[in-house]
């Protein structure tokens, strides 16, 4: 009989109980066996770069009243090369099941025949007899299959993450993130998965990639990428802001926060910042000797944005201790009763980096002129 691929099977011929012969005054020799009926109940192409992949399912049943459904496996051939599907028992019924694949089948006509082996005797075998025919038709579009896919299982807090995705398939498959952190992205054309490893990311993260066309989609991972702090980006820094204990209303003073790499490695990234208390008014920064006055973000190496001055300090190396420094005026002139009383105030300076931040604080004392 000639089908075309993914119909039903029509074929089936059933097997019989195990002959023995008898003559009178003797004994049966052999234990009666539960005849079966084999066929193949469909097939099912899926068209691949390297030809097509067909899955041939089978079904073995044994007649009513049976005491069991089927046990053991079933040979699929198509006169060159074979396949074996495993018999999945039932929880009810008497009909037993199995699947397997021929691969890189070539258009054209395959008569296949099936043969139940069973697993036991108690069963006994058949097969499909004559060949169920079945017409395999090329195709050419084909599903997605993976030919870059073994993405880094590691990274450290800071680092750029990134990896290309690349599948055959026709039409041109496009990629998407699967379970991904929300700062890991993916260009749905190209595949290439980035993303900057943020502080706070915890023991690592997981995603995986799908690729998809209008045959079929495949999907790569879960990939479990484990994350840590060292590396590159181990830092261990340290700060020390110094400032005057004291400074008289309307006296000018200076504060110069410290900071150390106190890592085994570079650390890069590191910002400074030194934020000021309202009873202070920043004047000036100074950052390396290049002096920033009041310039709003990003105009010199050191910047003023109110009472807060911060500096980019780059990549530090170990031992490496940069400076930022901040002049003020200590007062405004509607005080209030502070310019008799005077004020006890604190300075924050910080310095951050990928991995965390690092913080020290200094106290001033404010006078009035008359306590001089």
């Amino acid at each position: 009989m000639l089908r075309l691929a993914g119909t039903a099977a029509a074929v089936v011929l059933a097997g019989g109980l195990a002959g023995t012969a008898l003559t009178a005054g003797t004994a049966f020799a052999g234990p009666m066996q539960v005849p079966t009926s084999t066929s193949i109940a469909s097939t099912s192409p899926t068209y691949t770069s390297s030809g097509t992949t067909l899955a041939v399912t089978v079904n073995v049943w044994t007649p009513s009243g049976s005491p069991a459904a089927p046990t053991g496996s079933v040979k699929v051939s198509d006169g060159t090369t074979t396949c074996t599907a495993a018999l999945t028992v039932p929880s009810s019924g008497l009909t037993s099941s199995g699947t397997c694949d021929f691969t890189g089948l070539a258009a054209g006509n395959y008569g296949l025949v099936a043969t139940y082996n069973p697993s036991s005797a108690q069963f006994a075998g058949s097969d499909t007899g004559s060949a169920d025919w079945v017409y395999v038709a090329s195709s050419t579009n084909y599903a997605p299959q993976w030919t870059a896919d073994t993405p880094s299982l590691t990274s450290h807090v800071g680092n750029s993450y990134s990896y290309t995705f690349a599948a055959s398939g026709t039409p041109a498959p496009t990629y998407a993130l699967v379970d991904a952190p929300s700062w890991l992205s993916i260009n749905a054309s190209t595949g290439v998965v980035s993303g900057t490893v943020p502080w706070g990311t915890g023991g690592g993260f997981s995603y995986s990639v799908a690729a998809s066309n209008s045959v079929g989609t495949i999907t790569a991972g879960p990939f479990a990428v484990s994350v840590g702090s060292g590396g590159y980006h181990h830092s261990n820094l340290s700060t020390h802001l110094s400032c005057p204990a004291t400074v008289g209303l309307h006296g000018q003073g200076t504060c110069t926060l410290y900071v150390t790499d106190n890592s085994w490695s570079r650390d890069r990234g590191v910002t400074a910042t030194i934020y000021l208390p309202w009873e202070l008014r920043a004047v000036s920064c100074d950052k390396g000797g290049n002096t920033g006055v009041g310039h709003p973000w990003g105009w010199s190496s050191c910047s003023l944005n109110g009472n807060v001055v911060k500096a980019s300090l780059g990549t530090m190396y170990p031992g490496e201790t940069e400076s930022l420094a901040v002049s003020f005026k200590a007062g405004l002139n509607n005080w209030g009763w502070q310019n008799s009383h005077g004020a006890r105030v604190t300075v924050l300076g910080q310095a951050t980096d990928y991995t965390g931040v690092s913080s020290s604080s200094a106290r001033i004392s404010i006078y009035p002129h008359f306590w001089w």
